[in-house]
């Protein structure tokens, strides 16, 4: 046995060192990786057998719905029904069902213990949540809004296809602000539904048609330019209205998401169960 073989002796008193010993502390998760892992489970979710069957059937109900609602077609009547109802009803809509639901159903189903077992922080769990809604939602929305296209494009509708890149921006940006204000509904209870479809009545539908700076808090007040925008008609908003439209949205988004990660982080939550202590 050579010298290079024998231990280093050990210290006279281990108790000491063992005591005084602090083990480093654990690294939280990077935003980064919370979010690509979220968007795996949300996405992976999704992608079950039948996935396009669902869509192939959906795509078709929302065909034969809008040629049921809309007798002529004009490019008024697509107006009417491309904007009012499908993009200011169907998706907050959406918003609300998969914003509101992607944290409150792990907390129903008892698989919040997953995530929160990670070394993930709260607040970046409601950012990632939020990111995966907003992906989810966007490619809803942007299907349904390709299939109400394209019928009205094969009846001869004049100057259709121009309006629909500014129409899929509308809707991205009201994305960002319906799915974070859901996310906050759901995160606070598990009545989301009821408070969003509340909120929508109130807010959206009543506040927003009020003439005075008290319609500015309404997300649909803002969306309504935006919409227009993407008319490209001579009664269009201007791009600086356009411009602060879209700033507003962001900013309701902001204070939505903020609202949702300080209730996620300081709410106590019991699984499983619809109450929280």
């Amino acid at each position: 046995m050579t010298a290079s073989d024998i231990p280093p002796p050990l210290p006279p008193d281990r108790a000491g060192v063992v005591a005084h010993f602090t083990a480093p502390p654990a690294r939280a998760t990077s935003l980064g990786a919370v979010i690509l892992a979220m968007l795996s489970l949300e996405v992976g979710a999704l992608l079950r057998p039948k996935l396009w069957l669902k869509l192939a059937l959906s795509a078709l109900a929302l065909v034969v719905v809008t040629r049921l609602s809309v007798g002529r077609a004009t490019p008024e009547q697509f107006e009417r029904w491309m904007i009012g109802v499908v993009a200011l009803k169907f998706v907050p809509l959406m918003c609300l069902t998969v914003g509101g639901g992607i944290l409150r159903n792990p907390i129903r189903n008892f698989t919040i213990e997953y995530l929160w077992t990670r070394s993930v922080r709260k607040p970046h769990l409601v950012i990632a949540a939020w990111v995966a809604a907003v992906v989810i939602v966007t490619l809803q929305a942007f299907l349904a809004t390709g299939v109400v296209y394209a019928p009205w494009g094969v009846l001869g509708v004049k100057d259709l296809w121009p309006t629909l890149p500014p129409m899929l921006g509308g809707e991205f940006v009201m994305i960002l602000a319906f799915t974070a204000l859901s996310l906050a509904f759901g995160v606070f209870s598990g009545k989301y539904m009821v408070m969003g479809l509340f909120y929508g009545l109130v807010v959206e539908s009543g506040v927003s048609q009020i003439p005075t700076n008290l319609n500015q808090i309404a997300v649909t007040s803002h969306a309504n330019v935006l919409l227009d925008y993407a008319r490209q008609s001579a009664e269009s908003p201007g791009i600086g209205a356009t411009v602060q439209a879209g700033a507003s949205i962001l900013t309701i988004a902001a204070l939505g998401l903020a609202v949702a990660c300080a209730v996620f982080t300081y709410k106590q939550y019991s699984i499983g169960a619809e109450k929280e202590t």
